[in-house]
C-alpha cells in the first residue's frame, strides 16, 4: 500500500470515528432535552470512548504523515502541503481532508451546543434546589441545632 494511500485510510477512519461521535452527540441532545439522566449517564461512557479513539486515530493520522516526510501539526499544515502539491495523487488526500475538517467541525458545534443546553438544565435545576431548600428552612421544625424551633416561648414545662 502506497504513503498516500496509508493517508487516505487514515484520514477516512478519523472520518468514521468523528461520524459515529456526532452519533453520540446528537443522542446526547436528545437526552438532554428529555431530561434522561439514565441515557445521559450511558452515553457519556460511550462519548468518552469515542473521544479516545478518536486521539488513536490522530495518532495513526500522523504516522501516515509522517511516512510521507510531513510533520502537520496543525490543519494548516496540511492544507499548505496540499495546496503546494497539487496532482492527481494528492486530490483524494485533499478531499479526505476537507471531509474531516467538515465533519469534525460538526462534532465542535454539536459538543459546544450540548454544553450550552446543560448549563441551562443546570441552572434551573439549581433554582429550583435552591427554591425548595428556602421552603424547607422557613417551614422548619428543628434548627440546625437539632432544637425546636416552633416553640414560642421559653418556658419550662411545668412552670406557669
Amino acid at each position: 500500500m502506497s504513503a498516500h494511500a496509508s493517508l487516505i485510510d487514515a484520514l477516512r477512519a478519523e472520518i468514521s470515528g468523528f461520524e459515529q461521535l456526532c452519533d453520540i452527540l446528537e443522542a446526547e441532545r436528545t437526552a438532554l432535552l428529555s431530561a434522561d439522566a439514565d441515557r445521559l449517564l450511558a452515553l457519556s461512557d460511550a462519548k468518552s470512548q469515542a473521544i479516545e479513539r478518536l486521539a488513536d486515530l490522530a495518532q495513526a493520522r500522523t504516522d501516515a504523515l509522517h511516512t510521507l516526510g510531513l510533520d502537520a501539526r496543525t490543519p494548516a499544515d496540511l492544507g499548505a502541503h496540499l495546496a503546494a502539491r497539487r496532482g492527481a495523487e494528492n486530490e483524494p488526500v485533499a478531499a479526505s481532508w476537507q471531509e474531516l475538517l467538515a465533519v469534525a467541525h460538526r462534532a465542535q458545534s454539536l459538543n459546544h451546543s450540548n454544553g450550552e443546553l446543560l448549563s441551562v438544565r443546570m441552572t434551573h435545576n439549581r433554582a429550583a434546589l435552591d427554591a425548595l431548600s428556602a421552603a424547607a428552612r422557613r417551614h422548619s421544625v428543628y434548627g440546625p441545632d437539632g432544637q425546636n424551633v416552633l416553640a414560642s416561648s421559653h418556658r419550662k414545662l411545668g412552670q406557669a
